[in-house]
């Protein structure tokens, strides 16, 4: 296993060097270990500009939510059809876009005999994921998803959970996802489905779509194979991630609504069509080898 805290960080690119030269600019690149223990690879400067998590998680992460636990699950369900395949001492799972590391520690306890590492451009979010959600086998990187700090071919699986609707270059953010993985090796994406039923129903109705402020844009199917096609991925393949929030049974609306979706998105399965009418859709891709 890869003893980041040891100083076993053959994986990295850069080197390491001592935190008071790095918070007093003394170096001019390589990383650092905070006095807390999770590593930066950005400079002084760039932590300190906008940080989403400055003042708590803007996203409001709830894990007992049915979305949450349906995300979870998925993400757990591919990383574990992921390691089947190859599994070793020395494999490792990167979680690009951890945030607070909540589904990051889910990982790192689901599969404690591999490496778990979260990265997170926001030094508050790896702050409280450190703090609050570590793990034996999990070490945090405060790092820029578009220049991960790893070598190329050492990373196994990457999972992008809800990272791509905010980024301005999600093929830039895909290709740095191939440099890294091992050839063969498994990437996992989640991200809103543009065309949802409930934004299929605005379309029909003549309405404007509209998607969260948080998000850049947000992909429909077709997108999301051409985009990781054009990155150099193969074997793209599309998945659903089911769940229903809990309603009051007088909430006839809310219950018809999700009753029709499922009869539509049981009939597009048997078209066998790729369209998603579900809130969040998975892909999974592989580096060729």
């Amino acid at each position: 296993m890869i003893d980041v805290a040891s100083g076993n960080t053959e994986r990295f690119n850069q080197t390491l060097c001592l935190y008071e030269d790095w918070i007093n600019q003394k170096v001019a690149g390589g990383y650092t270990r905070h006095p807390d223990g999770y590593l930066i690879f950005l400079t002084p400067a760039q932590t300190a500009g906008l940080d989403e998590y400055a003042n708590g998680d803007p996203f409001g992460f709830d894990v007992d939510s049915a979305f949450q636990h349906a995300r979870i699950s998925k993400t757990l369900s591919l990383i574990s059809c992921g390691l089947e395949a190859n599994m070793s001492e020395d494999t490792c799972i990167l979680d690009v876009g951890c945030g607070q590391g909540h589904i990051t520690k889910r990982i790192a306890e689901s599969f404690p005999g591999v490496n778990v590492f979260g990265v997170d451009t926001s030094i508050n979010a790896i702050k409280h994921a450190q703090a609050h959600l570590s793990s034996g086998n999990l070490s945090y990187l405060v790092a820029d998803a578009y220049l991960l700090p790893f070598r190329r071919d050492t990373i196994d699986i990457i999972v992008m959970n809800n990272i791509w609707e905010h980024v301005f270059n999600p093929v830039m953010l895909a290709r740095e996802a191939r440099r890294v993985l091992r050839p063969g090796g498994l990437l996992i994406v989640s991200t809103p489905s543009r065309y949802r039923l409930s934004m299929l129903l605005k379309v029909i109705r003549g309405k404007q779509i509209s998607i969260s402020p948080h998000h850049i844009t947000e992909y429909t199917v077709g997108q999301m194979f051409e985009l990781l096609s054009f990155a150099g991925f193969e074997n793209v393949v599309p998945y659903r991630a089911y769940y229903m929030e809990k309603v009051k049974i007088w909430a006839i609306r809310k219950r018809l609504f999700f009753a029709v979706r499922k009869i539509l998105d049981f009939s597009l399965r048997m078209m066998h069509s790729h369209h998603i009418l579900s809130n969040t859709a998975f892909y999974t891709a592989n580096k060729p080898k």
